[in-house]
């Protein structure tokens, strides 16, 4: 009997929908500012935003990482993680939050720190999204 991804991945969004609150997740362009020089980076990182997704997230303690699968994450970086945010996109999702730079809750804005997918077949079901100050 195979798995249907898709229905857990809209039953995985309907749960963090239903318990989390809505962040804006962006994605920064890193388009140099000076072709000629492309390690200097954009002149405003925040000014141009190549993506951008408003998802229901769940925050919860970064203690809980073992526990939601996530040993293989470095001890230092979980120095510098305040929070994990679980996001559920759904199967309709067709962005991708592995290279987001920040997110937003309310008028606080968080740093991403690390971001691992849940994804057993060709769906993801949910992002782990460790964010810091």
């Amino acid at each position: 009997m195979a798995t249907d991804y898709i229905a857990l991945a809209n039953v995985a969004r309907g749960l963090v929908e239903e318990t989390g609150r809505e962040m804006t997740f962006i994605q920064y362009s890193q388009t140099p500012a000076d072709p000629a020089a492309p390690w200097a980076g954009p002149a405003d990182p925040r000014a141009s935003v190549a993506q951008q997704h408003t998802l229901a997230a769940v925050g919860v303690d970064v203690g809980t990482s073992k526990e939601l699968g996530m040993a293989a994450v470095p001890e230092d970086l979980l120095k510098r993680v305040s929070q994990f945010l679980i996001v559920a996109p759904g199967a309709g999702f067709a962005g991708d939050l592995r290279d987001i730079h920040e997110v937003v809750d309310q008028s606080t804005r968080w740093g991403v720190k690390v971001v691992r997918e849940l994804r057993p077949a060709a769906v993801t079901l949910l992002y782990f999204v460790g964010v810091g100050r």
